[in-house]
């Protein structure tokens, strides 16, 4: 014990000799930090004695909330209390008291749970709070409502169980509740949760499941009518289920099955809507010749904004500008107004001899910041929309803004590298602005240097026409060095990283890619052995330059593997180069505009949209070859046979 406060001690004396000679507010920094970890290891006696020389600190408020919530089922509830009302300002608040419930219920304290209980999204702390208000008693508040948590596609939490256990007792979840879940289950594709509840259900609904989850597994099922009546409205249910599958798996099959069954079976109108729908469509995404018919035939009453949309995309797969025409007229008025069907619309114009009118969209369209209005901007050799012109305000009213408490705890915690809470902070202090505060909110967060949310603060004011607060050229030096060294233009890079993390060098997503190009860190490590540069784990992407580095470097390793082509190589950024090539057209070359837009993923078509237009918007704020244009970022796609020739 003694050498444990010794080493206290010495650690207490380092951080004062460190703190004497640091300016006042780096004094409080390190004071902060030293508290942090004073606070970590449970010297808690230590940290009451010294908080009083950091009370002032903007971060006070985390260190509070780090000595409450240590050993919080033991802290008073008129301390939460009074922290959740003193800092109500901060998401600090909320997080507090969802730790303190979560801590009262595991450890059992049901009284202190049920009096301070509030409505949360939590289903398990829902959950234990009802099981508390059973516990004391309470039946008929705990099992209100109860249908709201059953009827979910998905198993619910252990702490439900003995609701559930209550409600069927007591006969609210009755056997038709029971089939309804099991019937949700499946539609998720929860089949464990529906083979164990269909153990609770009578012979024949458990027939009806068990039929199901038979053609879950053999879609082909559906083909044979003798398994499915009309009298049970939950074989509708399953044939459209299995019709689905079935589509993905032999979609020959389905489109051959589908209007017999149709015929045969009094489906409600939006089962065969739906599958109408969907084999349409599926038959547009592979690119076969029944698509365009098959999605012409759809009525008006059945088709939906997806069904019209791959109506017009069929149309540019055969190259016959009358039927793009005529399918751009069966949009609705919404969507015919829409940058991308406009940009059709004088495509076809224009391939159609109607040139006067096809100008005149291009010209309208040219006037737009964007991917569309760039092609558009391209056919007739007009100028981009590049228009800077950023909002006019004077330096006090940002000022103002940092005296915000939220405001100014984000700040202090971006300083530190604290990215999540700042991040947190921000957010919090954003939503009581208005909209010409949120527009200085970008403004403010640009001065600071925090790129990321300059951005999203500006889209979330809609404040457009900032082009460098948007678009910045952070790391300008690591990606003209990677550009420079694996021969690709920095503007494509910029692209690439806009899209991907929006200058957040430390994103994750929730497939695990890291950093500012989002790189999976098996990629890193393939790519990294084979450049030849050293990578010890996966944390080396969170690394701006090394990141920077393997993404510039897996750019032009996908490059070289797509025909040299940088718009093959976008789209296999996103979704992967076996993809890519699968998507090639057969037997022809195609424009790289209706490349694009028959991609069969709407995420990678939007996303390599957004590259595009990110790269034209780079090219030009690096003030490097103005003269390149996206069209020549944008070279024809080849066919599958002339990639396979290229290759041998």
């Amino acid at each position: 014990m003694k050498l444990l406060f010794t080493a206290l001690a010495i650690a207490v004396l380092a951080s004062l000799s460190a703190v004497i000679h640091a300016s006042p507010l780096e004094q409080q920094r390190l004071l902060y930090l030293s508290a942090e970890k004073t606070i970590a290891k449970g010297y808690i006696t230590q940290y009451k004695k010294t908080r009083y020389k950091i009370k002032d600190y903007v971060l006070f408020p985390y260190l509070e909330y780090k000595y409450l919530a240590y050993r919080i089922h033991l802290t008073k509830a008129t301390d939460i209390k009074n922290f959740i009302e003193k800092y109500k300002d901060s998401p600090l608040a909320n997080k507090l008291q969802y730790k303190w419930l979560k801590s009262l219920a595991r450890h059992r304290l049901w009284n202190k749970l049920i009096q301070h209980y509030q409505i949360s999204d939590d289903t398990k702390l829902n959950c234990q709070y009802r099981s508390a208000l059973l516990r004391k008693g309470q039946r008929k508040k705990a099992l209100h409502n109860i249908e709201s948590l059953w009827l979910v596609g998905k198993s619910q939490p252990d702490a439900c169980t003995p609701l559930f256990k209550a409600g069927k007792k007591n006969g609210i979840i009755t056997q038709d509740l029971i089939l309804q879940r099991a019937s949700l289950a499946m539609k998720k594709g929860q089949l464990r949760l529906a083979r164990y509840l269909a153990r609770s259900l009578n012979e024949a609904q458990r027939n009806t499941i068990t039929l199901w989850l038979r053609t879950h597994k053999k879609p082909h099922t559906v083909t044979q009518k003798k398994y499915f009546t009309n009298s049970n409205p939950l074989h509708h249910d399953i044939l459209a289920y299995g019709m689905r599958r079935l589509a993905f798996r032999d979609l020959k099959t389905a489109t051959s099955t589908w209007p017999n069954l149709d015929a045969h079976f009094n489906f409600p109108p939006q089962h065969s809507a739906k599958i109408n729908n969907t084999l349409g469509i599926l038959l547009a995404q592979r690119k076969e010749p029944a698509a365009l018919n098959w999605l012409t035939a759809i009525t008006s009453t059945q088709e939906t904004p997806r069904s019209r949309e791959w109506r017009v995309r069929s149309t540019l797969q055969g190259g016959d500008w009358s039927l793009t025409l005529s399918a751009i007229d069966r949009l609705s008025v919404d969507e015919r107004q829409q940058h991308r069907w406009r940009y059709w619309r004088a495509r076809a114009l224009e391939a159609l001899g109607f040139i006067a009118e096809a100008n005149q969209l291009y010209v309208d369209l040219a006037a737009s910041r964007n991917y569309h209005g760039f092609l558009a901007a391209d056919r007739l050799g007009l100028p981009y929309s590049l228009q800077n012109t950023p909002l006019l305000f004077e330096r006090k009213t940002l000022k103002k803004l940092e005296h915000i408490p939220a405001v100014a705890r984000a700040k202090e915690l971006f300083a530190l590298n604290r990215m999540a809470d700042a991040r947190r902070e921000w957010v919090f202090a954003r939503q009581s602005m208005d909209k010409q505060q949120v527009a200085l909110a970008a403004e403010l967060a640009l001065e600071w240097g925090w790129h990321s949310q300059a951005i999203f603060t500006a889209a979330k004011a809609k404040y457009w026409n900032n082009v460098p607060l948007r678009f910045p050229l952070d790391y300008r030096e690591t990606v003209e060095h990677q550009a420079n060294n694996y021969d690709i233009e920095p503007a494509w890079i910029y692209g690439i990283l806009r899209q991907e993390s929006a200058f957040i060098s430390d994103a994750r997503s929730h497939k695990g890619a890291l950093g500012l190009m989002q790189l999976m860190p098996s990629t890193g490590k393939y790519i990294a052995k084979r450049v030849k540069k050293k990578f010890n784990n996966k944390y080396d992407l969170l690394v701006a330059d090394q990141n920077i580095e393997l993404g510039s470097a897996y750019l032009k390793y996908v490059k070289n593997r797509l025909y040299d082509n940088p718009v093959l190589a976008t789209a296999a950024y996103n979704a992967g180069v076996t993809r890519v090539r699968r998507w090639l057209p057969d037997g022809f070359e195609m424009h790289t505009d209706a490349w694009i837009e028959t991609i069969p993923y709407d995420e990678t078509r939007h996303y390599l949209e957004s590259v595009m237009a990110f790269t034209a918007i780079y090219n030009w704020r690096l003030n490097e070859n103005t003269d390149l244009k996206l069209q020549d970022f944008m070279p024809a796609v080849i066919s599958k046979k002339k990639f396979l020739t290229k290759k041998m």
